[in-house]
């Protein structure tokens, strides 16, 4: 599906899309959020087609090989028993990447890992997690990175939120104002558990 289709179907609107398209084009990190079967690698295939003619180089990094990039710079890699997603995540920085994608976030050490290569002059990167909502998304983030981070340095961890730009979710239930925001409307809305 492309993101003119998912306007079809009025599952985003004009504007979202157009929202959407400035954010890769603009290099936003995007986390796309949702719960299985849900339809987050098909609309993250929705957003890399966006770059169907860009000159970046970049990098897809997954378990499962789904996410589909039509750009001459893409190079996908794949985990297997023993190259786990933290050994390519740590070796794509010296395969100098535009843009680094991740199929989907499952571990606090390559969360951390993504985070802090989007943070070293790799933005632009596109990623899954699975949870109920955007606010949810980013609570979970959180959760993965406090699965590897001493309570000494927990603190410092907000420091890495600003490099997620876009958070949308492709809950099955469409409320308008709720799938698509922005980084900001999170941490003015705070949340602790």
């Amino acid at each position: 599906l492309t993101l003119d289709e998912y306007v079809g179907m009025n599952f985003i609107t004009e504007r979202e899309k157009e929202y959407i398209i400035n954010s890769v084009l603009g290099e936003k990190n995007i986390l796309i959020v949702g719960g299985t079967s849900s339809g987050k690698t098909t609309f993250a295939n929705a957003c890399l087609n966006v770059l169907k003619d860009s000159e970046d180089r970049i990098i897809i990094l997954e378990d499962t090989p789904e996410l589909q990039c039509s750009a001459d710079g893409a190079v996908k890699l794949q985990t297997t028993e023993t190259e786990k997603m933290i050994d390519l995540l740590q070796s794509t920085m010296r395969l100098n990447p535009t843009r680094i994608v991740v199929g989907e976030l499952r571990k606090g050490i390559d969360t951390l890992e993504l985070l802090k290569a989007w943070n070293s002059g790799h933005s632009g990167g596109i990623s899954t997690i699975h949870a109920n909502d955007c606010l949810g998304g980013l609570l979970k983030l959180e959760q993965y990175l406090y699965e590897e981070l001493t309570q000494e340095i927990q603190h410092k961890l907000k420091k890495l939120y600003p490099e997620i730009k876009l958070n949308i979710t492709n809950s099955p239930v469409w409320e308008q104002g709720d799938n698509i925001f922005d980084q900001k409307q999170a941490l003015e809305n705070e949340v602790t558990y």
